[in-house]
């Protein structure tokens, strides 16, 4: 694991995969050690700060290193990706966005 965040009720948490390239989201009062409500896999290379909203409706993860981008294999840009963690939402447990910090030409 890379990071963990534990949302304002006390009752979920994400923890980041960095070497898997995946995010794990855990109910943390079901059963005698939590469960796991979700697992979104390959949401870019080496996820690892993880935070909640002050509100608990969403969670964020930022990766480490970078993806390549693929107009310029030698180029690599960060992503921050917000999945819905509101469970009275109709989008619950979906990526809503990825945002990438790429560079444009001028």
């Amino acid at each position: 694991p890379g990071q963990f965040a534990i949302n304002s009720l006390g009752n979920k948490m994400l923890v980041s995969q960095f070497n898997a390239n995946a995010l794990t989201f855990y109910d943390i009062e079901s059963g005698i050690h939590g469960s796991i409500e979700t697992e979104w896999r390959d949401i870019g290379e080496n996820p690892y700060a993880v935070a909640f909203s002050p509100d608990g409706r969403y969670g964020l993860v930022a990766t480490y290193t970078g993806e390549y981008y693929s107009e310029n294999p030698n180029l690599m840009h960060s992503t921050l990706m917000i999945y819905d963690t509101d469970p009275q939402s109709s989008t619950y447990l979906q990526r809503l966005t990825r945002i990438a910090n790429l560079k444009r030409s001028q």
